[in-house]
């Protein structure tokens, strides 16, 4: 397994643009060497496929990854992706931003690969601009991406009479609203209140939240459980198939044990 995270953790990392096309220049109809970074590599011994991924300003747009239109370089392109059974992975905001007014920012940076679905990846932009491109963050990840909560001015803990007081003790509303200056100013110090009002009001936790190692082990089951019905689903063979029903089986007892355990848990502190 750690060689297996080794493997993965060498295709995580921060992509900047490498692949550059001009305008005039055609994509060929049928042209496989202009992305043969989309291929993967069999490695018998893992028991699943890594894949390496041609990434870069392909000044091709496309509906299908976010685009505002459709060109005809994007369509050739979207023809190759299809027939090529690629996946085409694209940041969820631009990454090419135009001097000129008469242009609007756009989605040129994508990524073209095939990655199996034992592999979860995301993408985001990075917002550091030394040209008219911004970077794109490619993450690959074997385990299941926990889910990250966000951030909250307000929870279950925050006392509200508190926050009333706070801010009406300390807003002030004799300020002058002549100009624009005068407006963002306003707007700036009526946050900066909400938020010191928000957080004196509401009690922190000391202890910030770790994922328990339990919740860990089952993520892990059900990776498992995903390769070994992917594979089963590409060989049909009784050996694969008898090891994803043996999976399956242990998910549920553990599933099981752990609801029962977590009623028990429950009831002793109730009574």
């Amino acid at each position: 397994m750690n060689n297996i995270n080794n493997k993965a953790n060498q295709l995580i990392g921060k992509h900047k643009t490498t692949t550059s096309s001009q305008p005039n220049n055609s994509i060929p109809h049928a042209s496989n060497s202009e992305y043969d970074g989309a291929t993967s590599n069999k490695n018998s011994n893992d028991n699943f496929t890594l894949v390496t991924k041609q990434g870069g300003d392909f000044n091709s747009k496309h509906h299908s990854w976010g685009c505002r239109a459709n060109i005809p370089r994007g369509q050739v392109l979207y023809n190759f992706v299809t027939r090529g059974n690629l996946k085409v992975l694209a940041p969820p905001g631009p990454t090419y931003w135009p001097t000129s007014a008469r242009k609007n920012p756009d989605i040129l940076d994508i990524f073209i690969t095939k990655i199996t679905n034992n592999i979860h990846c995301t993408t985001e932009n990075i917002l550091d601009l030394n040209s008219d491109h911004s970077s794109v963050l490619l993450t690959l990840n074997l385990s299941l991406p926990l889910r990250q909560e966000s951030p909250k001015l307000f929870n279950r803990t925050t006392n509200k009479i508190k926050f009333h007081a706070t801010f009406d003790q300390q807003i002030k509303l004799n300020i002058k609203l002549k100009s624009y200056d005068d407006l963002d100013l306003a707007v700036n110090n009526l946050t900066n209140l909400i938020q010191t009002a928000a957080w004196s009001s509401t009690v922190t936790s000391l202890n910030p939240s770790k994922t328990p190692a339990i919740l860990v082990h089952i993520r892990e089951i059900i990776v498992e459980k995903l390769r070994s019905k992917d594979l089963y689903q590409q060989t049909h063979l009784p050996s694969h198939k008898q090891k994803y029903n043996k999976l399956v089986n242990r998910l549920k007892n553990f599933l099981v044990k752990l609801k029962t355990k977590s009623l028990e848990s429950f009831l002793t502190n109730v009574y």
